[in-house]
């Protein structure tokens, strides 16, 4: 039985949790951000600790506080595995709030909106690009 308890994960042991822990699920979730970055690329910048890797039961969240002007957000760029939950938002929410934070935010599509809207996240804003 896993433990349902907020873990951050040490960037010494980013390889590890990678390689034989199942936190290269992460990889798949990138799509929600429309490939950002490579599985690869993420790795990397949980290693150099660039982003924070955290882990409750099993699931992972790739995580990175952000100061904006008028605030500090945690904005988790990618989650995968088993557990979102009431449990897994309290503990992320009790980590940010830890850290600083005043709120959270993530990339979310279709039926990831519908998830997290049931924990109390909203819309924000959409983001817009124009390639050139």
């Amino acid at each position: 039985m896993m433990d349902n308890k907020l873990m951050v994960v040490p960037q010494s042991h980013v390889c590890f949790a990678w390689d034989n822990d199942g936190a290269n699920a992460l990889g798949g979730a990138l799509g929600r951000s429309d490939w950002e970055c490579t599985p690869s690329q993420l790795k990397l910048m949980l290693m150099r600790g660039e982003m924070v890797l955290i882990r409750y039961g099993r699931l992972w969240a790739a995580v990175h506080p952000q100061d904006m002007p008028n605030s500090r957000v945690l904005h988790v760029y990618a989650v995968a595995g088993e557990g979102i939950g009431n449990g897994s938002i309290a503990a992320i929410a009790d980590y940010a709030k830890a850290i600083g934070c005043q709120s959270i935010t993530c990339a979310a599509n279709g039926g990831a909106e519908r998830l997290y809207s049931r924990f109390g996240f909203e819309p924000k804003y959409t983001v817009m690009e124009r390639k050139i």
